[in-house]
């Protein structure tokens, strides 16, 4: 158990240090470059789209490939295409460039999630997931942070702040104790050359009621992406250094939340798992819409700490509950799926809200409609826990 836990820490450290990268170049360079017109806000944007594309692609086959690679060249590989996309960068900001490195980025970020999620213990489900949810918004966080404190300070040359997070990110895999494996089937068409197409339908089949979930809670927060600088800087008339300082204090609040208030997932029922569930989905659709009908920057800050609050604590909630629908058997290719689903979700969020944003000339709409996907899901996932509830009480 406790050689479990080290190797545990390591996969959230090597997962912080790999969002922390994702973090500087996706929610902080790329969304920076229109501001200093070095390109447009639509070709940022297909940039952005295009590494949540690759990311969401590779997630669906990769966890059996891991298998018949295994850990060590699996992580190689990853590595090599993070070093490419970052150097690509080192030497040209032309949008093709932008473009390659963000799909090479979006493959390379993959690895390390399936390794993480699939060594969960089942036995402390919330807490574990609460950590690693953890792990990756406080890298994301502290990426965009530091790199808009970075790019205000230096400009361009920022870009040589993400090549060294690379390389201490190389250190950590290679100095900090612990092996990463990948578990190995016995049988079940582990040894077959070709990807096995119909264990992934099966797959794909068991978490099909909750493709709704999986997706449109990525669409939703995804689609406020492209619209956020503009909605907090210009609708608010706050200056980056300000804005910067909002994100940082929410991200630190969702932060909070998954790692303390998160710990009691575990010494409850999946009722109030469910309850989690559920009024974390109607507090951030309700907080989101309210946000289009305000203008007073100290209401819409305390809002957004109370949407940071639900959210950190009902993100463990929400995969908690996933991580029981998982197959044992097969935890690699069932997270790979699920965060390929994710993926999908992603990549079409920013596209969507941008032009949300365009047809109905203004960011609020792009909140509006983010906060109506969250309520049709919780709407729709309490109606089937509720369904669930009853069936279990007459079986």
């Amino acid at each position: 158990m406790r050689g479990h836990r080290n190797l545990f820490w390591k996969y959230a450290i090597i997962l912080f240090l790999t969002e922390l990268v994702r973090g500087m170049y996706v929610l902080s360079y790329l969304p920076a470059l229109p501001s200093i017109e070095a390109i447009s806000l639509t070709l940022a944007s297909v940039a952005i789209t295009a590494h949540f594309v690759f990311d969401a692609a590779t997630n669906a086959w990769l966890g059996f490939v891991m298998r018949k690679i295994g850990a060590k060249w699996t992580m190689a590989g990853a590595y090599v295409l993070m070093v490419t996309a970052m150097g690509m960068v080192l030497f040209s900001q032309e949008f093709l460039i932008l473009l390659i490195a963000s799909a090479l980025l979006g493959i390379a970020v993959c690895p390390i999630w399936i390794f993480a999620l699939a060594n969960v213990n089942d036995a402390t489900r919330g807490k574990d997931m609460g950590f690693i949810f953890f792990s990756w918004l406080a890298g994301l966080g502290t990426g965009m942070v530091i790199m808009n404190f970075v790019i205000g300070f230096i400009g361009d040359d920022a870009v040589y702040i993400m090549i060294g997070t690379v390389v201490l990110n190389i250190l950590g895999y290679i100095f900090i104790p612990g092996k990463f494996s990948v578990r190995q089937n016995n049988g079940g068409g582990s040894g077959k050359k070709r990807l096995p197409l119909k264990e992934l339908l099966v797959i794909l089949r068991r978490h099909m009621r909750n493709i709704p979930g999986i997706m449109l809670q990525a669409l939703g927060v995804g689609m406020l992406l492209p619209v956020l600088p503009t909605y907090i800087t210009g609708l608010l008339e706050l200056s980056y250094f300000e804005y910067t300082i909002f994100i940082l204090v929410i991200f630190s609040l969702v932060g909070f939340s998954m790692t303390i208030l998160s710990r009691g997932l575990d010494s409850y029922s999946s009722k109030f798992t469910m309850a989690t569930i559920c009024t974390g989905f109607f507090i951030y659709a309700a907080g989101i819409i309210w946000f289009s009908t305000l203008e007073t920057v100290w209401i819409i800050f305390l809002i957004a700490c109370f949407i940071g609050l639900s959210y950190g604590i009902m993100l463990p909630a929400w995969n908690k509950y996933l991580a029981g629908t998982v197959l044992k058997v097969k935890k690699e290719e069932s997270w790979g799926l699920i965060s390929s689903l994710q993926g999908m979700g992603a990549m079409i969020g920013p596209v969507v809200g941008g032009l949300t944003a365009d047809i109905f000339g203004s960011v609020k709409a792009t909140l509006v409609a983010s906060g109506l996907i969250f309520l049709v899901l919780t709407i729709y996932y309490i109606v089937m826990f509720v369904r669930e509830r009853t069936k279990a009480r007459s079986a």
